[in-house]
């Protein structure tokens, strides 16, 4: 699988920065369009919730642009049944990836308006999108290397972790320990060929954070894990 960008969308923020939401496609072959920015060409915002022992935080946010013609009504291409069809990235001038998600899905509906118009696009970061693939144990996960790695091969870029001395990212996980970790899972017969499964890959993550005690943020490219009892 080749990730390439189909459409990009470069703007400067009120402060200077010169930035560009990019938006990807697995085996895509043609050169990458770009569509005018909006007024407000992103937004994204962490969850509310204030229990700061949330085992996952996720994000949202919207992609805005100008629809100034039918070349540029894009939102038809882009619908899927996959959610992980079109990862999205922020980038600064420089190259570094400033956040990452996928397109969400969402219902789409056709405006009866003339053009230009301002197109909205729901975004969603990328352990929020990972609530809705599915892990089985066939997936392999061992350690939190593994599982990051796994999550990975839905990205055009490999995700890199950050985590605090209570854990120990090449920790190995008994498989005495599944029932620990997997608490949704649904035990069948190992003598058959069915398979261990839970409901997400982001409900394994939840369960590592949970046992361990941590809390995971996403920050650019990196998933970061703060422990419980640090200073935040």
């Amino acid at each position: 699988m080749t990730w390439n960008i189909r459409y990009t969308i470069p703007f400067v923020t009120i402060d200077g920065q010169h930035l560009t939401v990019n938006i990807w496609q697995a085996d895509y072959g043609g050169s990458a369009k770009q569509l005018t920015p909006a007024a407000e060409p992103f937004t994204t915002s962490e969850g509310t919730s204030t229990d700061l022992y949330t085992p996952v935080r996720t994000q949202s946010g919207y992609i805005r642009f100008i629809v100034e013609d039918a070349a540029t009504d894009i939102a038809a291409s882009l619908l899927s049944a996959s959610a992980t069809a079109h990862p999205v990235t922020l980038t600064s001038a420089d190259g570094t990836i400033l956040w990452a998600g996928f397109l969400k899905g969402a219902q789409y509906t056709q405006p009866w308006q003339a053009y230009p118009y301002q197109q909205e696009l729901p975004v969603c970061s990328v352990m929020s999108t990972m609530d809705g693939v599915n892990f089985t144990q066939d997936n392999g996960f061992t350690s939190i290397q593994s599982l990051t790695a796994l999550i990975s091969t839905y990205l055009p870029f490999d995700l890199t972790t950050i985590t605090p001395s209570v854990i120990d990212a090449t920790l190995q996980v008994p498989n005495t320990n599944w029932q620990t970790f997997l608490t949704e899972q649904e035990r069948k017969d190992k003598n058959t060929t069915a398979i261990y499964s839970v409901a997400s890959v982001k409900a394994v993550m939840e369960d590592f954070c949970r046992y361990f005690g941590v809390s995971l943020h996403e920050n650019g490219t990196a998933l970061v894990f703060y422990a419980h009892d640090a200073q935040y």
